[in-house]
């Protein structure tokens, strides 16, 4: 114990040297309520001793009413419970009133977890006075029960805005006589009004330069009333003075424009300057906007901001060397710009210089040490080796502008010459302006790798057929490849079934179905490979291959079908190139190294006619000179090779064929087979892309509709470009594919989008009797310009429909073209007045347009 207290009587002083002594004295009511509670244990304790059997009884009759109490709950929770119907409330959502029709208030819904509604109430309304149910404030419309389970209440009109209701049921009356509720009342709100920012956008526009603004959206659930709106709207620029402190300047000038029923407030600045920083435009809307028919005011204060580009503004957003097609489908060589603002094309090319790279750097240790990694290559150019005299005129690159359609766009594009592989540089000087007025105010760089030309192999001849008369020759196109495979595959007699019903796919690209089932199984295979010679990069080289040469010229038998495969070869270590795949379905996958086509080699053209009543007339002609062709024996082949009919061409070419339904199994019908003499020619049943068009003329346009009641809309403008402020007008046509249905009643809606691509206006568009409308748009001043569509569509419901006709007119700021002239008289004086005495008008001289 000696130890105890030694080691407690250091701890202590340890404590009081570290933290030193406190006092603590317990507040009076502690000390009180201590005190009371010894003076009442003292008398109990009095009283126990005193009357020991009446202090007995008290405990134990204490104990005894814990006991039962304990019990007596838990019999309670033994017992049935009755039964409590609980429920949730749906309330209601905000009417939609975009759509068209106007969609009618939603209901508020009540959906019990059990059956509540009485037998005889169920899936019918309840009559008033005798629902059961009071609603405060009280609002006209309709109760009624769905189901058993599901109440609904229906208000005569739409519901008041940011209301909150509450809804009490009877005891007696309202459910079912055996059902109790475990509530019976609630609350609920009506849709409060709500504003929000839908967008903002700092527009250019495309013709004007100096026209320049911002224009936001702000979204409300119920249509707004403007003036609490308008006067709630505050503007505030500011100009950047360094990167962390901002200048205040004037606000600029706005308006707001409405949608047709006020649930789109859009807020337009005038025309903006351009800051020499870039500045910031703060819009805020104060709390306190209120919709048309009144209810709760918004309560949050939107605040959005947009950036104002500064003088400075313009980027190169991005610079690369690319390969593009050409009309004839050559890769060229481009540098592609694209900047952040539209550049005038006249005035780029100017700015813009680039420098082919050495394939040796000068500093011969620096290239010393390349040569030991990757010798024989051009030297790996970058930022960080790079040296100014290696930038001089006799590394310069020529570059070529690529004319656009239009007088400035964002994506410019030169083309230059360079070998794959080397490195250019790219500079675009400072100081280059966009069409808006901003500059580039620092210089870009970018060092940047020629890329390879892409490799390239294919069959030129797009069809299927050759003349046995005229050359059989093909033509092969490569691209920096350097040696082809060729593999002629000669259909073996009497396999002809197989090809047709083991492919599918286009005649000349037929594809094998079955991986086990190839060109192997059916040819005779003749390979032999072609080293091209070697050419420029990109340089595109051709082959000619023969197919007379594989024509079996023992007998009668030519056998002209083929089967032709090509792959890029690597002729060195004698294998396919990467990309070139040894499967006959890989020749139809576009950008594969391997192309493949089935060739016929024959001069009997074949036509097929297939009739209503299911007959079928075969025309034979020669391919050579296009007669008729007469003594041509025509089989039909069924599944198992062996013809099921047979005929002779007549001295028209033609043969006739009743209906082939009942030919079924081995004998089905699988292609048709003309024969003459070692000459043979085939087609399948099935068509396989082979459909003619028998037209001589063009007959692209609108596709008549199967159902000859569908609409057609055409719609035109009275001359489809207006001024801001001018009221568009388009006419519209509208009929059926039949011209006999009526118009009356028939749901179309009008849908007229901006520039910006927001809906501006929607309503239902009733055409005239004989379907024949007008459509009138009134524009504003301060609208944005550019293009507007107006789309006539057939209602399917309240959110889609089938747009039947639409047109697009411009809505433009421009001026008429003006001349500034001058005139006078043969005589003139400084002093006074001119004699009239032979006086004479000179003719009015004109001079250079007006600006």
């Amino acid at each position: 114990m000696s130890a105890i207290r030694n080691v407690g009587a250091r701890i202590k002083g340890l404590l009081r040297a570290l933290v030193g002594e406190f006092s603590w004295q317990p507040p009076r009511w502690l000390a009180s309520t201590a005190a009371a509670t010894q003076r009442s244990g003292a008398v109990i304790g009095t009283y126990a001793r005193t009357n020991p059997r009446a202090a007995a009884g008290l405990v134990a009759g204490g104990a005894i009413l814990a006991v039962g109490s304990y019990f007596g709950w838990r019999w309670y929770q033994n017992q049935p419970q009755p039964v409590e119907v609980t429920f949730t409330i749906t309330s209601p959502d905000v009417t939609c009133y975009a759509c068209e029709p106007p969609g009618s208030p939603n209901p508020l819904i009540v959906t019990f977890d059990n059956s509540t509604a009485p037998l005889d109430r169920a899936g019918h309304d309840i009559a008033a006075g005798k629902s059961g149910i009071t609603i405060s404030p009280e609002i006209a419309g309709q109760w009624s029960w769905s189901d058993d389970k599901l109440l609904r209440f229906q208000p005569a009109a739409d519901w008041p805005i940011g209301r909150q209701y509450q809804v009490r049921f009877a005891k007696q009356g309202f459910a079912a006589a055996q059902v109790r509720l475990a509530e019976y009342d609630f609350e609920f709100s009506s849709p409060a009004f709500v504003a929000a920012i839908g967008g903002t956008e700092f527009h250019q526009d495309p013709v004007v330069a100096a026209n320049k603004k911002v224009v936001a959206t702000i979204t409300f659930s119920h249509p707004v009333d403007p003036t609490s709106f308008e006067k709630r709207v505050q503007l505030k620029m500011f100009d950047r003075v360094t990167d962390t402190i901002e200048k205040q300047l004037k606000a600029p000038t706005h308006s707001v424009v409405y949608d047709k029923l006020k649930l789109n407030a859009y807020i337009h600045t005038g025309d903006l300057e351009v800051p020499p920083k870039a500045g910031r435009l703060q819009i805020t809307i104060d709390k306190g906007t209120h919709a048309a028919r009144g209810g709760n005011a918004s309560d949050r204060e939107l605040t959005t901001q947009v950036d104002i580009p500064g003088l400075n503004s313009l980027k190169i957003a991005d610079a690369t060397l690319d390969l593009a097609r050409d009309e004839r489908n050559e890769p060229n060589q481009v540098l592609v710009l694209n900047t952040s603002f539209s550049v005038l094309e006249r005035d780029l090319p100017a700015k813009v210089h680039a420098w082919l790279l050495p394939l040796k750097h000068p500093d011969t240790k620096l290239q010393a040490q390349f040569d030991r990694a990757a010798r024989g290559r051009p030297f790996a150019w970058s930022q960080t080796n790079l040296r100014p005299e290696v930038l001089n005129d006799a590394n310069k690159l020529e570059l070529t502008q690529i004319p656009g359609d239009r007088e400035h766009y964002e994506m410019h594009s030169f083309r230059y010459r360079a070998d794959p592989g080397r490195h250019v540089y790219v500079k675009i000087d400072a100081g280059l302006k966009s069409f808006g007025g901003y500059v580039l105010g620092e210089s870009f760089e970018r060092l940047l790798t020629v890329p390879e030309f892409p490799r390239e192999l294919s069959i030129l001849h797009q069809g299927a057929l050759l003349s046995m008369s005229g050359e059989k020759t093909l033509s092969l196109f490569a691209r920096n490849v350097p040696a082809m495979r060729i593999e002629v595959g000669r259909l073996l007699p009497r396999q002809l079934q197989h090809l047709v019903t083991q492919t599918n796919g286009s005649f000349a690209t037929p594809q094998f179905q079955n991986w086990a089932f190839d060109t192997a199984n059916i040819t005779e295979q003749f390979r032999k490979t072609v080293k091209l010679q070697g050419a420029d990069p990109g340089k595109p080289q051709y082959e000619a291959l023969d197919l007379g040469d594989y024509l079996d010229d023992k007998g009668e038998d030519r056998r002209g079908i083929f089967l032709l495969r090509v792959q890029a070869w690597d002729d060195k270590e004698d294998h396919a190139l990467d990309g070139a795949s040894e499967s006959w379905s890989a020749g139809s996958v576009p950008g594969s190294l391997t192309d493949a086509r089935l060739i016929v080699v024959t001069d009997l053209g074949l036509v097929v006619k297939k009739s209503i009543d299911g007959s079928h007339d075969v025309f034979v002609q020669s391919i050579g000179n296009g007669t008729p062709l007469s003594g041509v024996t025509l089989d039909i082949i069924g599944r198992n090779g062996l013809p099921v009919l047979s005929e002779t061409t007549d001295e028209q070419g033609h043969v006739h064929f009743g209906d082939l339904k009942s030919f079924t199994r081995e004998r089905q019908p699988v292609l048709y087979l003309a024969r003459r003499g070692g000459d043979s020619s085939f087609l399948p049943c099935d068509e396989r892309g082979q459909t003619l068009d028998l037209s001589r003329f063009e007959i692209g346009g609108v596709e008549s509709a199967a159902d000859r009641g569908a609409l057609a809309a055409y719609l035109f403008s009275d001359r489809g470009i207006y001024r801001p402020g001018e009221e568009i007008r388009v006419g519209a046509i509208v009929r059926s594919q039949d011209w006999q249905r009526k118009f009356d009643g028939i749901p179309l809606r009008l849908e007229i989008t901006d520039p910006r691509g927001t809906l501006i206006r929607r309503e239902t568009f009733a055409p005239g009797p004989a379907g024949f409308g007008e459509i009138k748009q009134p524009t504003r001043a301060n609208w944005p310009t550019g293009a507007y569509t107006i789309a006539l569509s057939v209602v399917r419901n309240e959110s889609y429909g089938d747009q039947i006709g639409a047109v697009t007119v411009q809505v433009r700021d421009f001026q008429p073209d003006r001349l500034r002239m001058t005139a006078g008289f043969s005589a003139a004086s400084a002093d006074g007045w001119v004699s009239p005495d032979d006086l004479t008008a000179r003719k009015p001289q004109t001079q250079k347009p007006l600006e």
